[in-house]
């Protein structure tokens, strides 16, 4: 079983970290075992990432999700999950959800399961009267509802996180989203589906608007030089070179999005190579440090313990490991990086492995899926949580990393839940 997660959470603000601030940067997956069916647990960036551009975050789904299916890889289903705890359908969750649609196409909504979260923490009545809302309103799930999405609600337990997957499982069948059809069976490239044409539109109207604001900020401009505010025209003038790098790079998105499935990988590839080079770089900084501090500590054990000679050597010392310190930090970080994007380029590279126990734990899952350890009953409940459900009632281990297979289910599991967000 194949699962699509877009879930994209500022875990600082929930278990008081700031290691994945960030969200879901990369395409990751997970498996472990359900009965007697693998279950591949994939992990995606979402489409309001304060972080990275919608183009990026395509290239990256696009570029895996072709590739599984090249491999003749199908998805077992669609989880669509959303907060129940949102007073209002925003503007951020209604492009995700147009992004959604276009990434999936109408003929896989029958696939798709809409799941409320986080029922915790809202009053069930009100819950109920935006969940009807929501199933009601054509342009919400008013379609896919009508397409064949069923609706679901996560309470936070297992069971029903369970009835979920069982109803996925049940299902049996699988199917092929339309950017893996347009990309791999018709051979087209990014900028020609459906979700990288929605892309494009959004950034040349995006353009428009900083066009706009950039005549206005230049009429602003003027009238201030006339007034001798030349500080506030300043200001002015800094807002507009902000609004014509967003264009520029408006430009240079729409430009990579001219890209087949093929060059998505290279570029992926090469992003890794470069990556990695520069990984090189700072180890062997690392040890050039090393050698310089253990030969400065040589000096000092020769040099008279009172002498000015050993106190400048030891205030070198000092200052030395500060430096080492910090180069360690960016060693650590840099490390972190390329194993995480090493994971998210090849779909047969399964590092985020995880060995369920018999005895239920799941302390061996990637911290970006591990639940209840120091959180608050509303993460736990949230749209990670469904995965906590079944994480706990799994039965048997996987032990030993394997490779997708044509056999397994897989399911997609996609959140509209932003990095500002609870």
């Amino acid at each position: 079983m194949w699962v699509l997660l877009n879930i994209r959470l500022n875990f600082r603000k929930v278990v008081e970290t700031n290691e994945f601030e960030k969200g879901t940067l990369e395409v990751h997956e997970y498996q472990f075992v359900y009965r007697d069916k693998r279950v591949h647990l994939i992990d995606t960036p979402g489409f309001d990432d304060t972080h990275r551009s919608d183009r990026e975050v395509l290239d990256d789904i696009a570029r895996w999700m072709g590739t599984a299916y090249s491999q003749d890889i199908k998805l077992s289903g669609i989880i669509y999950l959303q907060r129940i705890t949102d007073t209002r359908f925003s503007g951020s969750a209604s492009r995700n959800l147009v992004m959604f649609k276009k990434l999936c196409g109408e003929e896989c909504f029958k696939r798709v399961v809409l799941a409320t979260t986080m029922w915790d923490l809202v009053d069930e009545a009100v819950g109920e009267a935006r969940e009807k809302e929501l199933t009601r309103t054509e342009h919400f799930w008013g379609q896919m509802i009508a397409g064949g999405s069923r609706v679901e609600r996560h309470y936070g337990d297992r069971d029903s996180a369970m009835d979920i997957l069982k109803y996925i499982v049940k299902y049996g069948k699988k199917d092929v989203l339309r950017v893996q059809k347009e990309m791999v069976d018709g051979k087209l490239t990014l900028d020609e589906t459906s979700a990288g044409r929605e892309v494009s539109r959004e950034i040349i109207e995006q353009r428009k608007k900083y066009e706009d604001e950039i005549k206005k900020l230049q009429a602003d401009r003027e009238e201030l030089i006339k007034m001798n505010e030349l500080k506030a025209a300043e200001q002015l003038a800094k807002q507009q070179k902000e609004f014509e790098h967003k264009i520029r790079k408006g430009y240079e998105d729409q430009e990579k999005l001219r890209a087949s499935l093929e060059q998505l990988q290279e570029q992926k590839a090469a992003e890794l190579r470069e990556m990695q080079e520069q990984l090189e770089e700072t180890r062997q900084a690392f040890r050039a440090q090393m050698e310089d501090l253990e030969r400065i500590k040589s000096q000092l054990e020769q040099a008279e313990p009172s002498s000015g000679c050993a106190v400048a050597l030891r205030h070198q010392i000092s200052t030395q490991e500060e430096g080492i310190e910090e180069v360690r930090r960016n060693l650590a970080e840099q490390e972190a990086i390329v194993e995480e994007k090493k994971r998210s380029s090849s779909i047969n590279d399964l590092s985020g492995l995880v060995d369920f126990q018999l005895t239920k734990t799941y302390r061996f899952l990637p911290s970006t899926l591990r639940l209840g350890e120091g959180a608050s009953s509303g993460y736990g409940a949230g749209n990670h949580g469904w995965i906590k459900g079944i994480i706990n009632d799994c039965k048997g281990s996987v032990n030993q990393r394997t490779p997708l297979a044509y056999g397994d289910l897989s399911v997609l599991c996609y959140s509209i839940l932003s990095i500002q967000g609870h």
